[in-house]
Parts: structure tokens; sequence; C-alpha cells
């Protein structure tokens, strides 16, 4: 057959239809896609990846590879992997909605993005995802140089004391000395004195207000200044810090003052204040069924349930016609003064001019004081069964119980990892109180805040002339004993020494840590990478345990250790 241009034209034409035939037929009846799990890592302290793309229909699993235990919870309360321990897997968390899906650690991050956290986004479509270009960097901002800190310090007051802590900065020059104050952005600061540095950079100034006044609620503002032989009148500011002024109005409502509580007490505190009068009377109705008189032990359990409630759910539970709520309590309710005090932590954390320490410190109130209106909510339920009893003998184990809950109320209940966290169903009220006086630290940066607005990264200020100061850990005395901070554990995580002796921090890793003791005996302030914290003596025989603010908790949880001193 003689093949020609127009047979050979004809032929492919037909093998061009025949193929198209073909793919046409094979994208008409490809196999749907099959949903999918992914998994992301948890390391110390990141998830890798950090923010990923699924398809509507996918699960995706975290699974723990580091040391330390973690949470995935999202930033609007939309799934919880709970506690996942070291070499553990989570259940899978299908997504049946596009959309983007914010989450952070409970343990180490915050709601917004705060330290680790990442995002889960949820395209629609089956095609695969786009990549997405990483966001620019953001401009570094300026290393503190120290903090200040709020505690308690005098019986029964509340943060009535402050330790002003910095390290790494320049000895002032001939004849000038650094002086520490604090204001509220309107009157004339108040001075703690004299701040006295040291060869390696590190100082620390102690206040306690001999009226035990609470202080948060005075003064939202510290300044480091350069002061000559003239030491009335603050002068030139060459560092500062501030609570910035929108948070910082629900930072004073949750631990300064209330206008709406009895004596406009914060609200945390007032539930504190409350939760350690329902003890007594736990106690007191205990002695009660010990004599046997059930109508004592009954009207101490309308005491209990009125501290509770306050005025607007008091209950009379005796019968005697009259409702016992003030005294003993007075009257606000402590489920009252938690709810609200969850209200406004969200509030000081949802400023636009809100802190990451802000945000992560209001997070970890708001989990562990609904933790603690949880356990009294079992604890209301078990008192009014108690008040339909006519015995002892049927009075008593339910008794039992609520001693038994009211315990965990300040203490909370021990994690997965068998410590006491800022978590669901673990930390409690002491937990809540202790970071709600975190929400009001103060960092310290280089240059004057109130120049560009308070809370506002100024620009640094020129250091006073100096010698250099050596970043570097310095060589330890001999009655000087070295912890080092590694990321994010302490080397010698227990350690005893003699006393008399003293110990220094020195961070070794690459993040910022601090030393603070569970019973705020001490605080090293921020210790920067690469520098030491000053010398902290320990005159007295005991145990001191101790934590980082930004990686560990009080009672050993996560970076945490112990000082035994002999």
């Amino acid at each position: 057959m003689r093949v020609t241009k127009r047979s050979i034209y004809l032929i492919a034409l037909l093998v061009i239809g025949i193929g198209a035939a073909l793919l046409s037929t094979s994208r008409s009846t490809a196999t749907p896609r099959q949903a999918e799990n992914i998994t992301v890592t948890m390391k110390d302290f990141e998830f890798a990846p950090k923010d990923i793309t699924v398809h509507v229909g996918d699960s995706v699993t975290w699974n723990n590879t580091g040391t330390k235990k973690h949470t995935a919870t999202a930033d609007d309360g939309s799934f919880d992997t709970a506690v996942v321990a070291p070499n553990a897997a989570s259940q899978p968390i299908k997504f049946d909605k596009p959309g983007t899906y914010a989450y952070y650690c409970q343990f180490h991050g915050g709601p917004g993005g705060v330290d680790m956290a990442g995002t889960i986004t949820v395209a629609a479509d089956a095609g695969a995802p786009a990549a997405t270009q990483a966001p620019a960097a953001a401009p570094a901002a300026a290393a503190p140089v120290g903090t200040v800190a709020f505690a308690d310090k005098a019986k029964n007051a509340h943060a009535d004391s402050v330790t002003v802590t910095v390290s790494n900065i320049p000895l002032p020059e001939e004849g000038k000395q650094y002086e520490i104050w604090l204001a509220d952005g309107k009157g004339t600061p108040f001075s703690l004195g004299k701040l006295d540095i040291k060869a390696d950079g590190t100082g620390s100034v102690s206040f306690a207000d001999p009226k035990g006044t609470n202080l948060i609620n005075l003064y939202n503002t510290a300044l480091v200044t350069l002061q000559g032989e003239d030491l009335a009148t603050a002068g030139p500011v060459v560092y500062s810090g501030a609570i910035p002024p929108k948070a910082d109005i629900h930072v004073r409502h949750v631990m300064g003052s209330f206008p709406d509580t009895p004596d406009k007490i914060g609200l945390v505190i007032g539930a504190f204040e409350q939760e350690a009068v329902l003890t007594q009377h736990v106690a007191f109705m205990n002695d009660a069924l010990a004599k046997n008189n059930v109508a004592l032990a009954k009207l101490h359990m309308e005491h209990i349930h009125n501290l509770m409630t306050g005025n607007n759910g008091a209950k009379d539970l005796n019968g005697d016609g009259k409702l016992a709520v003030i005294p003993p309590g007075d009257g606000f309710g402590i489920f009252t003064y938690l709810s609200t005090a969850v209200q406004h932590a969200d509030l000081a954390a949802k400023q636009p001019d809100a802190t990451n320490n802000i945000k992560v410190k209001a997070n970890h109130v708001k989990i562990t004081a609904a933790n603690a209106s949880t356990t009294l909510s079992q604890i209301q339920k078990l008192v009014l069964d108690a008040a339909t009893k006519k015995t002892v003998a049927e009075i008593k184990p339910i008794a039992d119980q609520i001693t038994k809950l009211n315990a965990t109320v300040v203490k909370g209940n021990p994690d997965a990892s068998g410590g006491v966290s800022p978590t669901k169903g673990s930390g409690g009220l002491g937990i809540a109180y202790n970071e709600g006086l975190a929400m009001a630290t103060i960092a310290l940066l280089p240059g004057d805040a109130a120049l560009q607005g308070a809370g506002a990264a100024a620009p640094p200020a020129a250091p006073p002339a100096a010698a250099t100061v050596n970043a570097a850990a310095p060589a330890a005395a001999a009655d000087t004993v070295t912890v080092v901070m590694k990321d994010f554990e302490f080397a010698d995580k227990a350690i005893t020494i003699t006393a008399g002796q003293s110990v220094v921090f020195a961070n070794q890793g690459t993040k910022k840590h601090t030393a603070t003791a569970d019973d705020n005996s001490f605080d090293t302030g921020v210790v920067a990478p690469g520098t030491s914290s000053a010398p902290v003596k320990f005159d007295k025989p005991g145990t001191y345990p101790y934590y980082c603010q930004f990686h560990g908790g009080p009672g050993g949880v996560d970076m945490s250790g112990t000082i035994t001193v002999k």
C-alpha cells in the first residue's frame, strides 16, 4: 500500500483522538481521594512542622518524640489532645470543616502563636495544597535586660513586694549610680533605692511595702535611671518597662482591685481568701461530726455551700430559717470570683497591647480557675446531699469526700506525668494565684518606654561608658556552686550545698530562663542566653524547690529542680 502524507496525517489525528478519549475516560473514572492521617511531631519545645495543610476529612496525630509532656490545644477550644507523654502519641483528631485552626501547647506556649504553637489549614478541594510563602521575619526586638516581679511577703498580704533583677548591663561611669523607680505613668516615681551592679553585669533590688499594700494596684511602670549627686528626683532613664495600659486594666482586676467586689479586692485574691475560710468550715464540720453533733455539722455545711454561692445562691440547709452568708463569707461567692476572674484574664490576653507573657499567664489563670470551680461544684452537690441525711453514720462518708475534694481546690490534681500543671483537670487555685502574679511581671528594656507609650519597646538608649562586660559565665568562687541552664532543663536537677554557700545559674542554652523558688524565697529574674544570674546565697538548712517561669512550674513541673542546704 502506498503511504502518502495525507494518510500519515489522518493516522496521526486518529491516534491523538484515541489518546484524548482514553485520558478523558481515565479522569472520569479516577479513584476518589482517600482521607489521610498526618503526623505532627512534638519536640522539645516546638511542633514539627509548625504549620501544615490538610484536606477535609483528614486526621492529625501528634507524636511526642521529646523528653517533656505536651498538649495540642486549639486556640478556640475546638480540639484538645490532652497531655501527651514522652514517647507517646495522641488519638487522631479529624478535621471536617475548611478553615485555619491555630493551636498551642498548654505547658510551653499560648494562644495567638505564643512560643510552642502551630496552625492547621484545612483545604476544601482534593488537589495538592499550594505552596505558601513564608512570612517575612519580624524585626528583632530589643532583648530584655531584667524583670520586675511581684510577690507576697507579709502574712495575709498580696503582691506587697517586688524584686527587680537585671543581667548583662554595663557598670555606670565613675561618680554615677543606677536607681530603681516604680511609677504609675502619672504621678511622681517612687524610688526603690540604688541598684548595685556586679562585675558580671548582674544586680537586684527587693522591696516590701511596710503596710502590706498591693503594689500591682499602685504601679505599672519600672524605670532604671542614671543618677549623679541628686538622688531625690529621677535622672535620665536608661532602662524601663511597663505593663501595657489596656491589658493592665484587667491584670489589676485579676490581682489588684475589682470595682464590684467587697472591699474592691482582686478577683483571684478574693477567691483565694474565701476558699481559705471554706477550708476552716470543712474542719469545723468534721469536728462536729466527731462529737456526734449533727445540727452543728449541718450549720457548717450551710456555711460551706453559701461561701461558694454567695448571696445569690444561698440556701438554708440546717432548717433554722436563717441564711448563714455574711459571716462567714463576704457575700460575693467563690463561684462568682472565679468566673469573673476567667473573664478578665481572657480580656487581658485579648487586648491589642498584651505581651506574650500576659497571654500565656492569663491562659493559665483561665484553665486553673476553671479547674477549681469544677471541683467546688462537686463539693456543692455533696453538701446538698449530706444536708438531707439525719445521722452521723450517713453524713460521715459524704463529709470525707468533701474533705478530700477540698484539699485539691488549691493544690490541684496530678496530671498524666504525675505533676501538677496549668492544664485542664490538673492545676488548682494555687497555680491560678501564682500565674496571676506573673501576669504583672514587667520586662526591662533599653531606653525610655514612656517616649513610645507605656509598654512599647523604646529605641535603645546609649549605655553609660563602662568597661566591657563578659557575657560568659563568670568563674565561680570556692563557696559558689554553678547550675547550668540548658534548653530546657537544669543540668543538675538536684544539688546539695552547705549553709552559707551561693548558687549561680549559668544559661548555656538558646532560650531565656529563670530560677524561681516555689515559695518565692528567691528569684534570679530572667537570665538571657550566654549570661549568668547573680549569686543566690542560702543561709538556712532546708530543701528549696524551684522552677523556670518560662518552661516549668512549681511542684516539680517540667523545667525545675531542688537545692538541699545542709
